[in-house]
């Protein structure tokens, strides 16, 4: 089905890429017949909001609070409940390469490996969040929005000695995988930046929203924060993109530069 929706010039895929329960509850008995539920229990607040936000035409009220305390003891960049972490100004290095069928990201997918290595070597965070974790829980879930990055992201961490202790932790898949799953730890891997600024399957309503909304207590995404922007403001992620700019001064929210960038300013 994707490969279709990937081969079709149409401008909307979606009438191939809408579940069977949207197309229920879409139609004439289903808008007689179905509600709505108003209140959300998963996600931290203020992922809630940015998913309401950007989603919902009536706002999702939370019904539950902040997360644990022991959550600020995470790697600095990462602390706020909500972080994007822009890759935009690595310029070619991060630009998407195309595979068949689908695209990968080998910039993007070494700073998310580097990211996870900053979350489980440090020390008191990942100590928490062991004792506080299911034996059969997969706190930590990356998604991908193609197959070929997650392939990349399963072979690169299969290759990090330090990984050896923290691979039940961490749960790589595919966002049309994602559905009805959780963790506590959402990373979100956007894959797509070219110069032509085509966004490919984030154009989905569906999967963004899958996406975003599978975090519990922590959401981070990594991409290009200028493919939408410049482009794209009125798409799903431009929705997500603008509403975390807009409020992160509030402290919940952060956009951050990826961690190469960073080391080349200092």
């Amino acid at each position: 089905m994707r490969k279709i929706a990937v081969e079709l010039k149409w401008p909307d895929r979606t009438a191939l890429t809408r579940s069977d329960f949207e197309r229920a509850f879409e139609s004439d008995y289903g808008r007689q017949v179905g509600a709505t539920l108003r209140t959300q229990y998963r996600m931290a607040p203020p992922i809630g909001e940015l998913v309401s936000a950007c989603f919902y035409p009536v706002p999702l009220a939370p019904g539950r609070g902040d997360p644990a305390p022991w959550y600020d003891h995470l790697p600095e960049r990462i602390r706020s409940i909500v972080t994007w972490i822009d890759t935009s100004d690595a310029g070619r290095e991060a630009h998407d390469r195309p595979k068949s069928p689908g695209f990968d990201n080998g910039y993007e997918a070494r700073e998310i490996i580097n990211l996870l290595r900053s979350i489980c070597t440090g020390g008191n965070f990942i100590q928490a969040l062991m004792h506080n974790s299911a034996e059969d829980e997969k706190p930590i879930g990356v998604i991908c929005m193609y197959a070929e990055q997650e392939r990349l992201l399963v072979r690169l961490l299969s290759e990090q000695d330090w990984a050896t202790g923290y691979r039940r932790l961490i749960k790589i898949d595919t966002v049309d995988s994602y559905q009805g799953k959780e963790n506590r730890i959402i990373i979100v891997a956007t894959t797509r930046n070219n110069p032509r600024f085509e966004q490919g399957f984030l154009s989905s309503r569906e999967r963004v929203n899958v996406a975003i909304s599978r975090a519990m207590d922590r959401l981070v995404i990594v991409g290009a924060a200028r493919m939408w922007r410049e482009r794209h403001q009125a798409s799903p992620l431009g929705r997500v993109l603008a509403h975390i700019e807009q409020h992160r001064d509030a402290g919940r929210y952060a956009l951050v530069q990826a961690s190469s960038i960073e080391e080349g300013k200092t």
